[in-house]
């Protein structure tokens, strides 16, 4: 998880444990799933840690300006095969292979 700020950092993270604590307690997931999941999740506010991944998943606000000079700071850190998953309200828009195909997923994040 990037961002420019390590408090929205912490607090993305809160979030995250409390969707998957919500699961746990449906019996959906259990708790060592759940910290399995949480402990997968790194943070850092430096694009460069994208360097070596595989899929970059980006929901920032529905801010053109912003989603664009993310997308930019992304594009600029990753390697040239990985896959960006553009959520946008409640689509999503995948681009593998550094501007190969775009599919559009339609449903729920949440």
């Amino acid at each position: 998880m990037i961002d420019i700020h390590e408090t929205a950092l912490e607090a993305g993270m809160a979030t995250l444990a409390g969707s998957l604590e919500r699961l746990v307690s449906k019996g959906k997931i259990d708790a060592a799933a759940r910290d399995n999941a949480l402990a997968r999740i790194e943070t850092s506010t430096d694009y460069q840690r994208l360097a070596d991944v595989d899929i970059v998943i980006e929901a920032a606000t529905e801010n053109g300006e912003l989603k664009n000079r993310i997308l930019r700071q992304i594009e600029a850190a990753v390697r040239p095969d990985y896959c960006v998953e553009h959520v946008v309200d409640f689509d999503h828009h995948t681009r593998c292979d550094a501007g190969g195909p775009i599919a559009l997923h339609r449903h729920a994040l949440f």
